[in-house]
């Protein structure tokens, strides 16, 4: 059991166990609180708690005494191996009764035929593990109710097998189709140069001999269905021996099979004496042939549907602030370890920011140890993913319970900038979109998070660039959804992943078009001159550009805010001296007011007029279209404090958009704005 000790009471503590002599302490506290932390019990004290090292006590002498007897002395809890199931035949595994639902058995067979007319694969949620369908041309789970971009690949792999009793329809389990080829689906589906070809590292499973555990279902024993599902696959036990002594050497035991184990039957064989007294009556040698199944051949076993498995999963580790810097120092990302001494926890409706979507985390405590594995021992992926749609995201952004996993293509951006915030504190901001070919969103990432992409960035070689976002919070910003950062973020660019493959599978075939897509790393902001601005071409559509500008006047004085819906944000208008959505075409009761203003701003080369709104505004002047009412102000009038915006220089992030380049508008939407210079970079001429 932990305990903690706090305050003055620690330090003595401490002081009392450093003057101690004897080598074994034995300690009583007394008066202690019984907590919990973590999810661990643990001891803490309170006032009127005391501790006693080694007293002269009957308890602490019988405690002594116990210690030296090894059978009362704690040692590690062992794990009591599973009962190995028992071996049954063919003909007997189809006579089960109910009392063998849900229960395991063995039986040794050879695999007479794989099943190559159904697909050798599901594709199943990358969350909840269940297949997935196919609707109007994307996966879908449906219990998850959700579009999965990216399904991740299991073996579904049925076969045909018998022994001297009869044939049997097994579908082998994914874990075990790895662990003896040494490959998964993804693996498997790159080597084959035509899809429509069956793999051939699965056809070698025919004609060998396993001994097949099973899981005996509620429809095999009801005789539902005669296709049974398989939970390990080992190598056969040789049971009459082997008279090569060449061969010999190659025998294993596996599975703790023992040696001469023959297979339980229910029922005497057929054709066996009763007794164990010899006979000379001569027993017929009927020629056998091969019994019919119930499967006939052309009916694909890989049809059935396969249980879920709780194998391959993820789960989240939570390491306590102060046993942050020991296991930080262990743990290093890549590698294979065996965790133990850890507690499980459920997660509360408290519990924010989850990085997975389960119900239950890993706690590491005082007691945790933490192993390395040089050996893969077992098929562990080097890194997994759970993807949502980029079209789905703005469902996500109104929860905070779980972080998101999202890839996609990073398309034409500006590099990494500082922006003074709303309490005058400069941050670095990256701002960028990604796309999946039919839906993007933006990304915004600060602070070190930002600079540490723009870095690893530069290292990028194949271009366009794509980036996995793990663990990313989604919210929004106005009416845009917004994915950003938080603690548990992290990103990969260009990762050998099976997603990243696919996209880059598909800009190869022009499936995505790469007109917005970044072609190259930018390491500098370009300015452009305002006399080169109207002459931006088509290419220019939607882009944003920075300038920088001196803003003297506003255009019109009298027109300084407009009024919007509350609900959907749209432009209100006055009916019948109501003011009524333009969106909605509703009554707007009370409706928001937000700043527009239209100036004009100069540099050495001209000038255009721009269309500050409220965000903007608000920047500059640190106060709302309500405040200003509330300081006397009417909506006729136009507010003196607008007026300390004029006669200074400033960054404008300007968008282009159709009816500057078509139409030749001179009016340009400013989309961010900040006073005098916070970068420097290449002037565009």
């Amino acid at each position: 059991m932990n305990v903690t000790f706090f305050g003055d009471l620690a330090v003595e503590f401490e002081k009392s166990v450093k003057e101690t002599k004897e080598s074994n302490i034995a300690i009583i506290i007394a008066s202690a609180k019984v907590n919990q932390h973590e999810g661990v019990i643990c001891l803490n004290n309170y006032p009127a708690t005391r501790f006693y090292i080694n007293p002269h006590h009957h308890s602490v002498k019988k405690l002594h005494e116990r210690m030296l007897d090894p059978a009362y002395c704690v040692k590690p809890e062992e794990h009591v191996p599973e009962t190995t199931p028992p071996l049954f035949s063919v003909e007997d595994i189809k006579n089960l009764t109910k009392d063998f639902i849900e229960r395991k058995v063995r039986c040794q067979i050879t695999v007479k035929r794989v099943d190559e007319k159904s697909n050798w694969y599901d594709n199943v949620c990358t969350t909840c593990g269940y297949e997935v369908t196919i609707v109007e041309g994307r996966y879908r789970c449906v219990v998850c109710s959700r579009n999965v971009p990216f399904p991740d690949k299991r073996f579904r792999l049925g076969t045909l097998c018998n022994d001297a009793t009869g044939l049997i329809a097994i579908v082998f389990p994914d874990d075990e189709i790895q662990r003896i080829t040494g490959k998964n689906a993804f693996d498997i589906e790159e080597e084959l140069a035509d899809e429509k070809i069956f793999p051939p590292v699965l056809k070698d499973f025919e004609k060998k001999e396993y001994v097949i555990t099973l899981i005996i279902g509620e429809r095999n024993v009801s005789k539902i269905s005669n296709i049974y599902n398989a939970t390990d696959i080992a190598d056969p036990v040789e049971v009459l021996g082997n008279h090569s002594p060449a061969e010999a050497e190659d025998v294993k035991l596996t599975d703790d099979i023992p040696p001469m184990e023959t297979p339980c039957t229910k029922t005497a064989p057929k054709g066996s004496p009763t007794t164990a007294a010899s006979t000379n009556k001569v027993r017929s040698r009927d020629k056998k042939t091969d019994i019919s199944y119930a499967l006939e051949d052309n009916v694909p076993i890989g049809k059935c549907k396969i249980p879920k498995t709780d194998k391959r999963s993820r789960v989240h580790a939570f390491v306590p602030y102060n046993l942050a810097d020991q296991f930080e120092a262990i743990i290093e990302i890549g590698n294979l370890y065996l965790l133990t001494n850890f507690t499980v926890k459920e997660y509360t409706t408290d519990d924010k920011f989850r990085c997975l979507r389960k119900h239950v985390q890993i706690v590491f405590n005082e007691e945790t140890q933490l192993d390395i594995l040089h050996e893969n021992v077992v098929n562990v992926e080097n890194c997994c993913f759970d993807f949502f749609e980029i079209s789905e995201l703005h469902t996500l952004s109104k929860q905070n319970t779980y972080l998101t996993d999202v890839v996609g293509i990073m398309e034409d951006h500006e590099p990494i900038r500082k922006i003074k915030n709303r309490n005058d504190v400069i941050q670095s901001q990256f701002v960028f979109n990604i796309t999946d070919g039919s839906s993007s969103v933006r990304v915004t990432f600060w602070d070190d998070f930002a600079k540490h992409l723009a870095d690893s960035l530069k290292q990028a070689t194949d271009f366009p660039v794509i980036l996995i976002i793990g663990c990313a919070r989604v919210t929004t910003w106005g009416e845009q959804v917004v994915v950003t950062n938080v603690g548990a973020t992290n990103f990969y660019i260009n990762c050998n992943h099976r997603s990243v493959v696919e996209l880059r599978k598909l800009l190869l075939e022009k499936k995505i078009t790469s007109k917005s897509l970044s072609t190259e790393n930018r390491s500098a902001v370009q300015f452009y001159k305002l006399e080169s601005i109207p002459r931006l071409g088509p290419d220019h559509v939607e882009r944003q550009i920075f300038c920088k500008v001196k803003i003297t006047n506003f255009q019109e004085n009298k027109i300084w805010f407009k009024t919007v819906c509350t609900s959907c944000y749209a432009t209100t208008v006055k009916l019948n001296s109501e003011d009524t959505c333009q969106g909605c075409q509703r009554v707007v009761q009370y409706p928001d007011k937000q700043f527009q203003l239209v100036a004009m701003a100069f540099d050495d080369t001209g000038y255009i007029l721009i269309i500050m709104e409220d965000r903007e505004v608000k920047k500059l002047v640190g106060k709302s279209v309500f405040q200003i009412g509330e300081e006397g102000t009417k909506d006729e009038e136009f507010p003196p404090i607008l007026n300390n915006i004029l006669g200074k220089v400033y960054t404008l992030k300007i968008r282009i958009n159709s009816e500057n380049v078509l139409k030749k508008s001179n009016y340009y939407l400013v989309t961010d704005i900040m006073e005098g210079l916070y970068l420097e970079g290449n002037q565009q001429q």
